[in-house]
């Protein structure tokens, strides 16, 4: 498990377990050839129901929205932090 913080101030964390099961990296590699279901699918697979509502609830106080954009920035922060601490671990 890891805790991580984006630059906009969202507090998360993340198994480590879960960015190496099978089914997840399948979502990523769907979310990759541009598939809208699999990115809502690997949001909540990697960040869980609860903390996929407190980065929407998040974005909406800080950005004013929760709208694609906003949370395909996040989301890619997330998970390029999970890279590198998967590479340190």
């Amino acid at each position: 498990m890891f805790k991580g913080t984006t630059s906009s101030g969202f507090e998360y964390e993340v198994d480590e377990a879960k960015l190496k099961n099978m089914r997840v990296l399948k979502l990523l590699q769907k979310m990759q050839n541009d598939n809208g279901s699999a990115f809502l699918d690997a949001i909540t697979a990697i960040l869980g129901e609860d903390q996929e509502e407190r980065l929407y609830i998040h974005l909406e106080k800080t950005e004013g929205s929760a709208n694609v954009e906003n949370t395909a920035r996040e989301f890619a922060e997330i998970l390029h932090n999970a890279g590198d601490a998967l590479k340190n671990s």
